[in-house]
């Protein structure tokens, strides 16, 4: 049992020596200053020189204890500022409570709200103000404006009346709303209407075209037959259909001129021969009008 905690004993030791000088090797090589009782120097010049100065190096805990001295002198410098700015503060607030008591009271006008918050229909047009802008002083408040630490903390100065291009703002911004709702409902109005038109004028011209392939050829069923044949694609096959037509006619006209003067010819010599029997006393011939009524 003693040779055992003897032997633990030797390899704890073992075991921390080798730790301890592992964090001795580290703490060597990385060259971490936590303090020494000699500050370490740095030299500008060559060593030797008669003029040779040198440098104290602050170690971690030196920077450490000048961190937490700057941080303390920052910390006093703005709770001084922080004093400062809340009598600048209590010394304004009074002024912007007014300005901002004046500036609901313009933007409920303007709103087109009374006193109450619910709108107001009793003015239907009313004088806005603009601001008023110096080119040098920028914009200007009111004259009877306070003045704090050379700043003056007044209302901005409504004077001219605001005017856009060609046409006065002279309503409230709710009745303006109004008149851009109605707007929209009557171009959603048009726009259907016009939705409705393009549907009809398509339509139409799915009718004129009817289906077609992407080539722009009819479309056919699997015997051949066009499926949807469009008014143009009829009327140039009527129009070809009359080309083949006055072909055909202007074939037949000469042949039918022919056989007309033939069949003219024909009843002329008829006529001749019906004279001549007539001469000859041969009553038992037929006339023309009974023949004529015969082949009816």
């Amino acid at each position: 049992m003693i040779n055992l905690f003897g032997k633990t004993l030797a390899v704890l030791h073992v075991g921390l020596s080798f730790t301890l000088m592992a964090l001795a090797a580290v703490m060597y090589l990385t060259g971490y200053d936590l303090g020494w009782k000699e500050p370490q120097r740095y030299f500008n010049d060559p060593p030797g020189k008669k003029d040779e100065t040198n440098i104290l190096t602050p170690s971690e805990l030196d920077k450490a204890e000048a961190g937490m001295r700057k941080l303390a002198v920052i910390r006093e410098e703005e709770l001084f500022q922080l004093g400062s700015a809340q009598v600048k503060l209590a010394t304004v607030e009074p002024l912007l409570g007014k300005n901002h008591v004046k500036g609901i009271d313009v933007l409920a006008k303007l709103e087109g709200l009374d006193a109450f918050g619910k709108p107001d229909t009793t003015k239907a047009t009313f004088e806005i103000d603009d601001f008023t802008f110096d080119p040098k002083a920028g914009l200007l408040v009111e004259d009877d404006s306070p003045e704090v630490n050379g700043v003056k903390l007044g209302f901005p100065k409504l004077e001219a009346p605001l005017v856009k291009r060609d046409f006065a703002i002279n309503r409230a911004y709710s009745t303006y709303l109004a008149e851009l709702r109605e707007l929209e409902e009557a171009i959603e109005k048009e726009q259907a209407s016009i939705k409705r038109i393009l549907t009809a004028e398509e339509a139409i011209s799915r009718r004129l075209i009817g289906e077609t392939a992407p080539d722009g050829t009819p479309l056919r069923h699997k015997d051949g037959s066009i499926k949807l044949p469009g008014w143009h694609y009829l009327i140039e096959l009527e129009t070809a259909a009359q080309k083949e037509l006055k072909k055909e006619i202007d074939y037949l006209r000469p042949l039918w001129l022919k056989e007309l003067v033939d069949a003219q010819l024909v009843v002329a010599r008829r006529d001749l021969l019906l004279h001549r029997l007539h001469e000859l006393n041969d009553h038992g011939y037929m006339k023309q009008s009974e023949f004529l009524s015969k082949q009816r």
